[in-house]
């Protein structure tokens, strides 16, 4: 069975030992906890993928969100339903807007790079064609 990575596992032990302290009604019992916390792991470990930086804060978040609200010890989906959003992922945005000056000078090195290109061994690809022979007597 999957379980989740250590560092997820040991936040959703922190938010666990807080709902524990709670007592509230559906607590499972103290020699159970640790049983009760495997079974937490491999719950919110199905079919999800966890990243640390990202989702540690959310975890906190969520059980800090299920302590103030809650009445009754509550099931992993419960703080699956508590987890905020991940923050969305920074975009970089193109802003670079030429003037017709750089535009200008952009194309006289242009054709500069096209002309010394043009030039190159490389682009001549007279090499690349059969050379013709003249066809072998008697035959």
């Amino acid at each position: 069975m999957k379980e989740l990575p250590a560092a997820i596992h040991n936040a959703v032990i922190d938010g666990l030992t807080l709902l524990l302290a709670l007592r509230l009604p559906g607590t499972p019992a103290a020699d159970t906890i640790q049983a009760t916390a495997k079974a937490w792991s491999v719950a919110l470990a199905a079919g999800k993928t966890w990243d640390a930086e990202q989702d540690i804060p959310r975890i906190k978040t969520a059980f800090a969100v299920l302590a103030a609200q809650t009445d009754r010890w509550p099931a992993p989906r419960d703080l699956l339903g508590c987890l905020p959003p991940r923050p969305e992922q920074l975009k970089l945005e193109h802003r670079h807007r030429p003037s017709e000056k750089e535009k200008a000078a952009a194309a006289v090195v242009m054709v500069q790079i096209k002309t010394k290109l043009a030039k190159a061994p490389v682009f001549n690809r007279g090499w690349m064609q059969p050379q013709t022979t003249k066809p072998m007597k008697g035959k």
